[in-house]
């Protein structure tokens, strides 16, 4: 049946700010520093980003964190749009005021059906049920995807525990005749929704409990009124499949305008062997073509 989470206390979105949302990464284990008066995080080892990845920031807030940083990207904010030297390219969803399954193309809206037919979608609220059933999941879709994280049953129960006592994190799960088959971790700062980690039984895939826990992730954003874009992830053009799937939600590519600079060596060898990944850090290369405008 379907499931009906803005009529429940207990699923009400939580919106952090910046700050807050710094403080869940380091508890995650990630590197945070504050610079110029915001929140910057690591990626791939020294590129820096906004915690708050769409925060539209001026341009006098951005600049190389730290001196042993070999790069950063950050959004701008209309006024400096001009300046931008790249973009953030994101999945994304705006106009939650009208979002509803209408917004799905025919094949998410069949499988949305399916779903509703054979899977029971619920907001986690006891820690127990990812400790204790997750890893399951989680070991089904990476051996099904072909990625493996390097993550025992150990950490992996730390880190839900951790994740589903937050009420800042919200977790979606989805189960099959009362066992968890899939589940779906998201947070929203600042009035933007980031999807997180979507993670489904292979066993469950024709239930079209993806779908089901995609929609309703982002129906809670569109009936919690506090929440005007959700971020669906970066776009990622070699995977078309994905980004089928994303558009089929009703989201779009966007190219955000961004500051971004990287070091001139490392820069031309992402660019011409990594090109998926340099277009990714920066919005340049030969897959920015592809991607839309604000």
């Amino acid at each position: 049946m379907p499931c009906e989470l803005n009529r429940e206390a207990g699923c009400e979105l939580t919106v952090m700010t910046e700050p807050e949302l710094a403080s869940v990464l380091q508890d995650e284990g990630r590197r945070v520093v504050e610079h110029r008066g915001r929140y910057w995080t690591t990626q791939k080892g020294g590129f820096f980003t906004p915690v708050h990845a769409l925060a539209r920031l001026r341009a006098e807030e951005i600049s190389l964190p730290r001196s042993w940083g070999w790069g950063y990207r950050a959004a701008l904010a209309d006024e400096d749009a001009s300046l931008a030297s790249g973009s953030v390219p994101v999945h994304l969803l705006s106009d939650l005021d009208s979002y509803g399954e209408a917004r799905l193309n025919r094949e998410r809206r069949r499988n949305l059906r399916r779903c509703h037919e054979q899977v029971e979608i619920r907001r986690v609220e006891d820690p127990e049920l990812l400790a204790q059933q997750g890893y399951d999941v989680f070991a089904s879709a990476m051996k099904r995807v072909g990625y493996w994280k390097p993550l025992s049953p150990a950490r992996y129960r730390e880190r839900r525990l951790r994740r589903a006592a937050d009420p800042r994190w919200m977790i979606l799960a989805g189960l099959v005749d009362g066992r968890l088959n899939g589940y779906f971790e998201a947070y929203a700062v600042d009035g933007v929704m980031y999807t997180q980690d979507l993670h489904v039984a292979t066993d469950a895939m024709l239930s079209g409990i993806a779908t089901g826990l995609w929609f309703e992730m982002l129906m809670t954003a569109a009936r919690s009124g506090q929440v005007r874009e959700v971020c669906l992830g970066l776009h990622a053009p070699e995977v078309p499949n994905l980004g089928s799937v994303k558009a089929g939600l009703g989201s779009h590519v966007v190219r955000v305008p961004a500051r971004t600079y990287m070091h001139p060596p490392l820069g031309a060898f992402l660019a011409a062997r990594q090109p998926a990944t340099y277009y990714r850090l920066t919005g340049s290369g030969p897959y920015s073509q592809d991607a839309g405008t604000p």
